[in-house]
């Protein structure tokens, strides 16, 4: 079972067809992407200011949860859409 998964994730047809549904999801449920998962945005916002030592705003939260991990402190921050940016600086 799990060999045929590995090989449909691989298949070429299944990564453009992934690719499609990536580009339609967010249309369809007119929310936003995030990176936090499953975890719930107070749960989130609770996590950064214990890391913090202080109360966050409503802009770092969302800035927090709407920006790619990044891989070197150096590197620029990459939204994970366009309107997430665009939400962000009307904040």
């Amino acid at each position: 079972m799990k060999n045929q998964i590995l090989l449909r994730a691989k298949n070429p047809r299944f990564k453009q067809m992934s690719e499609i549904g990536k580009m339609a999801r967010p249309s369809i449920k007119g929310g936003s992407l995030h990176t936090s998962g499953a975890q719930s945005q107070g749960s989130m916002r609770r996590k950064l200011e214990k890391e913090l030592g202080r109360l966050v705003t409503q802009a770092e939260a969302f800035k927090a949860t709407h920006i790619r991990k990044k891989k070197n402190l150096e590197d620029p921050d990459v939204w994970v859409e366009p309107r997430a940016k665009l939400t962000y600086v009307s904040l």
